[in-house]
């Protein structure tokens, strides 16, 4: 997902931002100097997921702001009765 400035010129000092998919949230942190339209990419990977791929959606909050979008995930169902895992990628 890619957070993106629509303000004037910040400096985030590890500014949370959590995603929520089904059965797993993570929260990842923005820090720096993002310009107005300036972005942060942030990467996460979502693994063992046991349930049905059909109408998933991602959700991110940051701040206020709140998104959602229809997924088409890939993940794989390593360990059947075992969480969803969701971990951020560097």
């Amino acid at each position: 997902m890619t957070v993106q400035n629509r303000g004037g010129r910040c400096i985030a000092k590890r500014a949370p931002v959590t995603v929520t998919v089904p059965g797993s949230a993570l929260t990842m942190h923005v820090s720096g100097t993002l310009d107005h339209g300036g972005t942060q990419l942030l990467v996460a990977n979502w693994s063992n997921w046991c349930g049905s791929t059909v109408a998933i959606r991602v959700v991110v909050e940051a701040g206020s702001a709140v998104a959602g979008a229809p997924v088409r995930p890939l993940p794989v169902c390593l360990q059947y009765g075992q969480p969803a895992r969701l971990s951020a990628s560097h």
